[in-house]
């Protein structure tokens, strides 16, 4: 899509635009843009990269959802890129002031938004995150990123349930979940490194490098995003045989890549990151000696 088949509205300059990139998930779709449907009363654009779906993702939306933008990208495309495509429109074409990320696999309601919109106000330098919770029992699966005494990444507020979540606060990091962010720290950090981090990292290292910037994360607790947790990443501690965990090393649907892990923790750890590194693939044994016990005693 180009500036010459945009609506006159949108070529004026567009206040937020949410960008959520797409692969073969029209089954998720329905759910995912219905929960968008206060973003004209917000002032709000809905563009969604398509990464080379072959399942009828443009056609669905164009059908069912035709105030939503549709980008065209290819099936190469992983996460980082996706996203870096998106928010490239979305302030060359769109003139847009702020970005949103968000998942299709989440839904992000208006009350949430307006949390999240209201934080951006207090903050206008910040990269404004939400809660994640999963769509089942509502168990937090996110709060916030943190970096652990080695280097290490780590999530924050993983068990807290819905009843208790826990509070606004300055954190390292964020992902993509339920994200606002003023356009001018896009283009300050220099967008998502797609090439070193085409999927994992491509969030957190926005953020470090944003943080260059001066650019904070602050984690909004009043916005909460719903996720389905079992289309997320291929872990240990759930492959269950030797031959899947030795994947997670390798797969680039893995937080445990070598290589990505290696280049990560090199760029932002420094010192720290052959500490971090022995930190991460601790962790990464111990879960799959979990997984895999498991499932030969059916635990």
């Amino acid at each position: 899509m180009d500036s010459a088949h945009l609506p006159t509205d949108l070529l004026m300059g567009a206040q937020t635009v949410i960008v959520i990139p797409v692969h073969n998930a029209v089954h998720e779709l329905p759910r995912c843009l219905a929960s968008l449907a206060w973003t004209s009363e917000e002032g709000a654009t809905v563009v969604v990269v398509d990464s080379g779906s072959t399942d009828g993702t443009r056609d669905w939306i164009e059908a069912h959802a035709p105030d939503v933008l549709v980008v065209d990208g290819d099936a190469r495309m992983w996460w980082t890129e996706a996203v870096e495509v998106g928010c490239r429109f979305a302030v060359q074409e769109l003139g847009a002031r702020r970005l949103g990320l968000l998942n299709v696999d989440c839904t992000w309601d208006q009350l949430s938004f307006r949390a999240a919109d209201e934080a951006m106000r207090r903050h206008s330098a910040a990269i404004v995150c939400s809660r994640v919770q999963r769509f089942e029992d509502a168990a937090t699966t996110f709060a916030g990123g943190v970096v652990r005494w080695s280097g290490m990444l780590a999530l924050r507020g993983v068990t807290a349930s819905q009843r208790q979540p826990l509070p606004s606060a300055w954190v390292a990091w964020c992902g993509g979940q339920g994200v606002l962010l003023d356009s001018r720290v896009y283009l300050e950090s220099g967008g998502f490194d797609y090439v070193t981090f085409p999927h994992y990292f491509g969030d957190s290292d926005f953020c470090f490098r944003a943080a260059r910037h001066g650019a904070r994360v602050w984690y909004a607790s009043g916005s909460t995003v719903e996720n389905d947790h079992v289309t997320s990443g291929f872990s240990p501690q759930l492959s269950g045989d030797l031959k899947r965990v030795w994947s997670t090393l390798t797969s680039r649907r893995s937080v445990f890549n070598v290589r990505d892990s290696v280049r990560f923790y090199v760029r932002h750890a420094g010192w720290r990151s052959p500490v971090a590194l022995m930190h991460v693939y601790s962790l990464w044994a111990a879960w799959s000696a979990r997984g895999i016990l498991r499932r030969k005693f059916h635990v």
